[in-house]
């Protein structure tokens, strides 16, 4: 289960490329779906990095996610990723979930886990355990629609390419 997160960088004078290794659940450069700022400091209003020339894109370099932008920014600049977070585990007591998660998601998937863990072998007799595994396939339209309800809705901003695509033309090509 994912969803969405807002994560401030703070701005490097010069610097065009930021290590994201030190956000240890940015894995993927998918996760990250725009770049924010605040470009002038008497309106607060936040537009997206890649808008007026400028541009963002991330990459994988040796298993590590590397956000590119260009300009660089000052160093009084704060960038903000919008990116898809995984849920933290729930599996001890004193874990819990972020303050924006579904409750009824939670329940949903942690009802399922239970059956999960009931249905394998060794728990219990096998008519037992072939109980669980109906009702845990009874379980399954439910947890996809809770699924599909609660994913996380990412922001998307404008292209964040350096240049426009290249737009085929077929027509001239004879």
């Amino acid at each position: 289960y994912f969803y969405a997160d807002r994560v401030p960088i703070n701005g490097v004078a010069g610097q065009e490329e930021y290590d994201l290794s030190s956000i240890p659940w940015i894995i993927d450069k998918d996760q990250i779906s725009d770049v924010t700022w605040y470009p002038t400091s008497g309106l607060d209003v936040e537009e997206s990095y890649a808008s007026s020339g400028r541009w963002w894109k991330p990459r994988m370099d040796r298993e590590k996610v590397i956000l590119t932008i260009y300009p660089p920014v000052a160093s009084t600049v704060t960038l903000y990723l919008h990116t898809a977070r995984p849920m933290p585990p729930l599996h001890t007591d004193a874990s819990a979930a972020p303050s924006v998660c579904a409750e009824e998601l939670v329940a949903a998937l942690a009802y399922d886990e239970v059956l999960a863990y009931l249905s394998r072998p060794g728990r219990g007799s096998a008519e037992e355990r072939k109980t669980w595994k109906r009702q845990r396939l009874a379980h399954v339209p439910e947890l996809r629609k809770l699924l599909w309800k609660h994913r996380p809705k990412l922001r998307y901003g404008r292209p964040r390419l350096p240049s426009p695509p290249v737009v085929p033309r077929p027509f001239q090509a004879r």
